[in-house]
């Protein structure tokens, strides 16, 4: 029996994609068009554009519906190609709020989306304590505006390291001289100890 290791390292000259779609709500004019700029330049794809809260609530939960269906339909009928379909995709919310007193609608689009982090871009306010309420209402990061290259880029940055799968991974071969040989059962179990130490590791954190 022999058992090989194949290391898969990304190419360090390919430049990462962003891990999550986003979708920009409230997002007009002059920052709608740095917005996509940047995100451009962070290789993050824009899925959608919402003038509001609601209608972004509203049209997400439709296509995620839509995106369940297909999966359990594929799963039932066995007529998905190589690998199972995944999950209904992650994606990253962008809200532009013009003031604190509508901080609850994030609260509300947390509430929808459990899991989906929410980069909340705040106007200039004068209470100090605004963007730690917009984080209890379920904001993952908050940005300030005007809009500062840097500061975004370090929020999307910690968005990232949180969503991101792992950037190297390894294919390890084994091979099975004659039946009998156990190449079967090494096969099932290797990758089980690597699996649970990534668990635990995420458990901690």
């Amino acid at each position: 029996m022999e058992l090989m290791a194949f290391p898969q390292s990304p190419d360090p000259s390919e430049k990462r994609m962003f891990p999550l779609a986003v979708t920009l709500i409230g997002c007009g004019g002059d920052l709608l068009q740095r917005l996509r700029l940047e995100l451009v330049v962070h290789a993050a794809r824009i899925e959608a554009e919402f003038l509001g809260v609601e209608s972004a609530i509203s049209a997400t939960r439709n296509q995620i519906q839509g995106e369940e269906t297909r999966r359990m339909s594929a799963v039932t009928r066995g007529t998905y190609d190589s690998a199972p379909p995944t999950e209904p995709s992650r994606r990253l919310f962008v809200v532009h709020l013009d003031s604190a007193l509508e901080l609850p609608a994030i609260k509300r689009l947390s509430r929808f989306f459990p899991g989906n982090p929410i980069l909340v871009l705040l106007g200039s306010s004068d209470d100090a304590s605004t963007p730690i309420t917009a984080m209890r209402m379920g904001a993952s990061q908050v940005v300030m505006l005007p809009l500062q290259a840097d500061d975004f880029k370090m929020a999307l940055d910690c968005i990232a390291n949180q969503h991101d799968a792992p950037v190297g991974n390894q294919v390890i071969a084994v091979a099975g001289v004659t039946g009998g040989c156990g190449a079967t059962t090494i096969a099932i179990r290797a990758p089980i100890t690597p699996s649970r130490r990534w668990r635990c590791r995420r458990q901690t954190c």
